[in-house]
């Protein structure tokens, strides 16, 4: 078996050791959790710990038509990689915990994550916010992410992140490392402050934005293509309308696969 098949098969594994009913006692316990105040709230796993001594939430899967909610509450160690399925942390302060390669589009992230590992993760049109401190996003997908109002990010890794079509309004970047990233021509940084390290922001629309403190220039490289894309969008939903599958077409265009 290949390395590659090995991996898939694990992630299988792991999201195959939850049932329904496992999966909504769980989320039962961080609702149940949210009455107490003012401490680490204890979440307990059926599975127990990983081998680093988080808590084992691996490929917990979320219900169909359902996001993994978790509101108000202060949480450490935990270990969500290669869960699938929407999460709403709302509120939430996240510390020591992994999320790599977990597979959560239009998810909502929310208040505080320090020393958390996104690697590999699938984040596509998540909203994030509001300090994410000292966390790793290589090679993770973050298309269509959108930030909450005023997000800092310090420390960060976005190495060989994909950040096509981001849209990223008021956003703080402070020491983060940005090898390899993707922009795309529709992805916009509007009036973000960059401090320390720069990323060249290729064809990315940039508005109103800052480097330590000085401006930089507004422009958009990729506008071209964006309204090459832009036709073709509406050229497809036409076509689409015609056909009775309006229903299947995204809701604005999008930049190919890398």
């Amino acid at each position: 078996m290949t390395k590659e098949k090995r991996a898939t098969a694990s992630a299988a594994s792991l999201r195959g050791r939850w049932s329904p009913e496992d999966a909504a006692l769980l989320a039962s316990r961080f609702v149940d959790q949210a009455r107490f105040v003012g401490r680490t709230h204890e979440i307990a796993s059926p599975h127990g710990t990983t081998v680093e001594g988080r808590v084992d939430l691996r490929g917990v899967n979320a219900a169909r038509g359902y996001s993994l909610s978790i509101k108000y509450l202060t949480l450490e160690r935990l270990d969500l990689s290669h869960a699938r399925g929407s999460l709403h942390i709302f509120e939430t302060e996240v510390t020591d915990s992994r999320f790599d390669k977990i597979s959560a589009a239009d998810s909502v992230l929310d208040r505080l994550f320090a020393r958390c590992s996104f690697r590999s993760a699938r984040l596509t049109r998540a909203r994030i916010g509001r300090k994410i401190v000292d966390c790793d996003f290589t090679g993770a997908s973050l298309r269509k992410i959108t930030l909450g109002e005023n997000t800092v990010f310090e420390r960060c890794v976005f190495d060989g992140t994909d950040l096509a079509d981001a849209k990223l309004a008021g956003g703080r970047f402070v020491d983060c490392t940005f090898a390899d990233v993707r922009f795309s021509a529709l992805t916009t940084f509007d009036r973000c402050d960059f401090r320390g390290a720069l990323p060249d922001l290729g064809p990315a629309r940039r508005v109103r934005c800052t480097h330590d403190g000085s401006p930089l220039p507004d422009g958009w490289p990729g506008e071209t293509d964006a309204e090459a894309l832009e036709r073709d969008y509406v050229d497809r939903y036409v076509r689409a309308v015609r056909e009775g599958t309006a229903e299947t077409m995204p809701l604005e265009p999008e930049s190919p696969p890398h």
